[in-house]
């Protein structure tokens, strides 16, 4: 086996005054989401591709263009990319994410069958004695010691074995390989080079080791010197990652990139065997001349456009583009986005001076919607792309009986579902998320009633029957339906359920389900959203409408 720490050394010392500043920026960078514990997930979403300057440090050493890194340029090289890295480095880190999540599920679910009674001695240890010491604290969980130590050791197998799976990836984006295609390509070409890549992650333990032993280190000092609260997790976070930076982070990103640039000949011919693949079998099963057009060129693949049967009449977007918004949009729709817009907002200064919070409320849900929007049309252009042409093919023989009728059932199941919801609960009460709009609305009507009416119903149905319904579709019609309706009733009664904890509006679900439900089925059954957002845009209106009526 070629000595790649030792190569990488020797590059590194020819070069260190260009490398070492640079290497601990991106560090620094990296670390920020520690530090600032309100505002972390936009950090961590901001910072998510910073460590790719470290492949770019590494490329131009190998190519001896050492002189040539500096701070400006490599440093924020991962910012400056973002779009170009962000669906390579969010794939990686989800599913890394999920799989880690899985594990801590099943040890839980393991733990509280098999160690039930050691659990309950704790919690009642904790609710009942006011007088608990650390000797009693060690006596309780000294039982549950076993299985969170084998949680441990599976957690560590699992990064060791996924990284030396899927770490390839990230250095397969120069080539122009990305997500899920560059992931595919790094668990195919590590399948016979695992062992190699794990000697030269060994050979790096004693720094790993002496790294851990610096921050254990530092923490303990700062606890024993009492210093104020900031610097006692500060410290050793900022003196930390300056250390990785140095001592691993610097050396063994050359390793790598030099471990993975003698794997060039294998890469080089899995992507060009893509293409041989493909080729022949559309050659074959399309007449000369004719087939090209029935294709489109994505990312260097080939995929059929969808043709006018019963299945495929949706507008045109591929499987890609829907997966990458499942991944990406939806998750910034329903977490991230009220952090990261939260913050624009209060940063324009007609909003900032606002101080009742109804009326704050009122505009901040039309700035959200809005932007939301704005993304979600610039992203996924292809549901607007002849819509109106397509909904006015739907409604031009009999428009008046059509929005008669489909209001008509709109609403039957939605008083049908309330109904339900009185019978169960025994309470005529609407959901909190309905009584939260009505008195916002009668405070400050005008940007409620914009988004309410024209805004949410857009954005919606784009996620909820756009993202999710064709999404799921690709493999199950029915379990489509469903998916989308429940997530379309969930997302409505979430923000009491989750942090307010008021789990007895789980049912509130059952009216906003069956909306959802009908209007998956309206998408499905003239496959275009302009459908499922008129009756939606209609439903609000009426609503919006009965509640001042009400309320006169």
């Amino acid at each position: 086996m070629i000595n790649y720490k030792k190569e990488a050394s020797l590059l590194l010392k020819n070069n260190r005054k260009q490398i070492l500043p640079t290497v601990i920026f991106i560090g620094l960078l990296g670390m920020m989401y520690s530090l600032f514990e309100d505002f972390s997930i936009l950090f961590i979403f901001l910072f998510l591709c910073i460590d790719y300057g470290y492949i770019q440090i590494a490329r131009k050493v190998t190519q001896g263009k050492g002189e040539q890194i500096n701070v400006a340029n490599e440093g924020i090289y991962g910012i400056l990319h973002y779009t170009k890295l962000f669906s390579t480095y969010i794939l990686y880190s989800l599913f890394e994410f999920l799989i880690y999540l899985a594990e801590v599920i099943i040890f839980m679910i393991f733990t509280a069958i098999v160690y039930r009674d050691a659990i309950a001695d704790v919690l009642n240890a904790f609710y009942y004695s006011a007088d608990l010491n650390m000797e009693m604290i060690y006596e309780l969980l000294f039982p549950l010691a076993l299985p969170f130590l084998i949680l441990i050791i599976v957690v560590v197998l699992t990064a060791v074995l996924y990284h030396l799976n899927f770490d390839m990836s990230k250095y397969l984006i120069k080539d122009g390989c990305k997500g899920l295609k560059a992931m595919g390509l790094s668990r195919k070409i590590m399948s016979s080079h695992k062992m190699e890549l794990l000697k030269l992650y060994l050979s790096y333990a004693l720094r790993y080791i002496l790294v851990l032993g610096i921050s254990v280190g530092l923490y303990v000092i700062s606890e024993q010197l009492d210093l104020m609260v900031g610097l006692t997790v500060v410290l050793p976070v900022v003196i930390s990652s300056l250390a990785r930076s140095i001592v691993i982070d610097s050396n063994l990103v050359i390793s790598k990139y030099l471990f993975y640039y003698d794997l060039n000949p294998e890469i080089a011919n899995e992507l060009k065997g893509t293409y041989k693949t493909v080729l022949p079998e559309i050659e074959e099963n399309y007449p000369e001349g004719d087939h090209l057009s029935n294709f489109t060129t994505i990312e260097g693949e080939l995929v059929e456009d969808e043709v006018q049967t019963e299945r495929l009449e949706f507008e045109k977007i591929t499987k890609y583009k829907l997966l990458l918004g499942c991944c990406l949009f939806l998750p910034f729709y329903l977490f991230i986005g009220q952090y990261v817009i939260s913050i624009i907002f209060m940063l324009i200064p007609f909003f900032a001076r606002m101080t009742d919070e109804n009326v704050l409320n009122s505009w901040f849900n039309l700035f959200y919607d809005g932007v939301l929007l704005a993304i979600g049309m610039l992203c996924f252009y292809e549901f607007f792309r002849g819509y109106f042409r397509r909904f006015y093919e739907v409604i031009k023989d009999h428009p008046l009986l059509f929005t008669v009728v489909g209001i008509e059932v709109v609403y039957a199941v939605s008083i049908f579902g309330s109904n339900l919801v009185e019978l169960i609960t025994h309470s005529s009460e609407d959901s909190v998320n309905q009584e939260t709009i009505e008195q916002i609305m009668l405070i400050e009507p005008v940007p409620m009633i914009i988004s309410v009416v024209l805004i949410a119903p857009i954005l919606e149905e784009l996620v909820f029957r756009g993202l999710i319904f064709r999404t799921v579709n690709l493999y199950n019609r029915y379990l489509a339906h469903f998916v989308s309706a429940f997530l379309f009733g969930f997302v409505h009664v979430s923000t009491e359920i989750i942090y307010y904890h008021q789990y007895g509006e789980i049912v509130q679900i059952i009216p906003y389900f069956l909306m959802g439900l009908v209007f998956s089925i309206m998408y499905d059954k003239y496959k275009t959203l302009g459908v499922s957002v008129y009756f939606h845009m209609l439903n609000n209106l009426i609503s919006v409408i009965l509640i001042f009526l009400l309320y006169m």
